[in-house]
């Protein structure tokens, strides 16, 4: 069978023949299906640089119930660049334009699933000239409506809400304190990573800020070899590939760095 549409994931492992196994899930416009297939290491980067440079992909091959993922997919053994799908784009054809007061993103968990700059960008093509950010209990949503509009010069206003959550009075909201005070010292502490998991991700990236008396005092920040290759959909997120740090120190040559800059 053949079957077209849009890498929406990707992932590859090193298997013990020395072949690769390039496992991409495909979305043709109404369904997703996952595609296998087997790479020679001598042609593993000449497929992964074709695949990722194509606006979509024709798979052919056998499609069979795969016992390990429980699932029916496409044993693949021709992978082709095919050309973008012309695609019809929901228009808004009312005179008046609304203005849209209740906006969920993905940063809402387990209620949105689309970035705030996709939201934005829809509502300015559709000729809104406002729209808010209502969150669930957060605003992480809020640096990068703003970067959207500011960097795009966008003809749009930005409402900046939340739906917030409120602590019923006598109840606590801090436990284990050391009566700190906020002004003190403290470190922010941000990762990249692999992946999700705990269990089988590494770190790639570890960076951190000290604050004193709400001010920075000082930074630090280094790439990790997490000796293990970046999937595709994560390096998509964090931009950062296994170029990136091969070279880097591993973590148990970081780690004892970053305690150090924590105690000084």
């Amino acid at each position: 069978m053949s079957y077209f549409g849009k890498i929406i994931k990707e992932e590859i492992k090193a298997l013990k023949t020395g072949k690769f196994l390039l496992m991409i899930n495909v979305f043709d416009g109404t369904s997703t299906i996952t595609c296998k297939a087997f790479l020679e290491a001598e042609e593993k980067d000449k497929v992964l640089e074709r695949i990722h440079s194509a606006p979509r992909v024709k798979i052919s091959g056998n499609a069979q119930f795969d016992p390990f993922s429980k699932e029916v997919v496409i044993m693949s053994n021709v992978i082709l660049e095919a050309e973008a799908k012309e695609e019809n784009t929901r228009q808004d054809r009312s005179e008046e334009k609304r203005v849209e007061l209740h906006m969920h993103t993905q940063m809402s968990q387990m209620d949105g699933v689309t970035p705030v700059e996709d939201l934005i960008n829809r509502a300015r093509s559709w000729g809104m000239k406002a729209i808010a950010v209502t969150d669930h209990g957060v605003v992480q949503s809020f640096p990068k409506a703003n970067h959207v509009v500011q960097d795009n010069n966008e003809d749009i206003k930005v409402i900046y809400g939340v739906e917030a959550y409120l602590v019923p009075d006598g109840q606590t909201s801090v436990y284990n304190s050391q009566n700190q005070d906020i002004d003190s010292e403290y470190c922010v502490l941000d990762i990249e990573t692999t992946g999700l998991s705990y269990r089988t991700e590494k770190i790639t990236e570890l960076g951190a800020i000290k604050i004193k008396n709400g001010e920075i005092i000082d930074t630090f920040e280094c790439f990790v070899n997490p000796e293990k290759p970046i999937p595709y959909e994560v390096i998509k997120v964090t931009h950062i590939t296994d170029d990136m740090v091969r070279d880097a120190e591993t973590i148990d040559k970081v780690l004892p760095k970053f305690l150090e800059f924590c105690r000084r």
